[in-house]
Parts: structure tokens; sequence; C-alpha cells
């Protein structure tokens, strides 16, 4: 749980506080309105990556297809074995969605290891930069999202994805 903050982006979707290395963004919340706010630092260590972050997040938010890839990442916290399924998830393009062994296979693996890939992907500690709400169970329902199925839903359809009651159907 991100307990501060220096990186903080108002949208009326929704909160999100994030941390910023030196090396580059290195955690995002999406804040549940339950949950207890972090404390928000005063200090920034990068200003321009705060900046270029709140102008990509605004276009996302507004329903622009964004993938991101100018910003800066620090993952590493992770593990080789999430450093690999957390880059894979970076070429889940938007707007569309796989499921756990879909993105097994992206990442070199066997879709045997889906399971594996699914618990990676529960710990990826940048949502929405590193795409984890585009990742489906196998029979394309939504499964389960760190902030919460709401905030889950709410990012699909930004992405034009139809939710139905029975599963999801891409966009295409």
């Amino acid at each position: 749980m991100l307990t501060s903050a220096n990186f903080v982006f108002r949208h009326s979707v929704g909160t999100i506080y994030g941390y910023i290395s030196s090396q580059g963004l290195q955690k995002l919340m999406l804040y549940n309105e339950r949950a207890p706010k972090p404390y928000l630092l005063h200090e920034t260590p990068n200003i321009l990556l705060g900046r270029l972050l709140t102008t990509l997040l605004d276009r996302y938010f507004s329903g622009i297809p964004e993938q991101f890839e100018q910003v800066p990442l620090d993952i590493s916290c992770g593990t080789h074995f999430q450093k690999k399924v957390w880059n894979a998830l970076q070429q889940v393009p938007w707007g569309r969605t796989y499921t756990y062994a879909e993105l097994a296979m992206l990442a070199g693996l066997s879709s045997k290891y889906a399971r594996a890939v699914g618990k990676a992907v529960g710990n990826n500690p940048i949502p929405i930069i590193i795409p984890c709400h585009r990742i489906l169970n196998s029979d394309h329902s939504l499964g389960g999202f760190s902030a919460g199925l709401e905030w889950k839903k709410k990012l699909l359809q930004i992405e034009r994805i139809v939710l139905t009651k029975e599963g999801i159907i891409d966009r295409k």
C-alpha cells in the first residue's frame, strides 16, 4: 500500500497517487474512496515527469489511445519473472484484452504459466501505464484488479471495450 506520494492526478473518474523515483515512475495507486489517503510529499524529484504524466493521463481519460511509451519506469521492485510479465503487459494495445494464457505466451512462456503470470499481474505497481486492466480470465470474465473491479470496468470502458454479462467483447 502506498503511504506517501509525490504525484497526484485528479479526474472525474477518480484520483491517482504516484511515486516518482530518480529513475522514473515507481508506483501508481488508483485511489479507492474507502481507503485512507496517502500522505502527499512536498518534494518532487522529477517535476517534468509529473507534468508529462498529467498530460498523458488527461489524454487517456479523454478516450485518446495512449500507450505511455515515453514514461520512464522504475520497476526495480520486481523479480526477474515479474519484470518479464510487466514488460509483456506494455505490449498489449489500447482497446484490446488478452487472457492470462495469452499474456504468458506474449512474455515468451508456455500458456501453462497462466496462473504464475496472473500473480505477477496482480503485483503490478504501475496500473494503467503497465495496463494490467486489459487482462482477463480464460473465459473472458473480468477476474480481479488490485484497485477493485469498479476501477477495472471504468478503464475498460474508457478504452471502448464492451462489457457484457457473459464476459468481455473486444473492440475490433
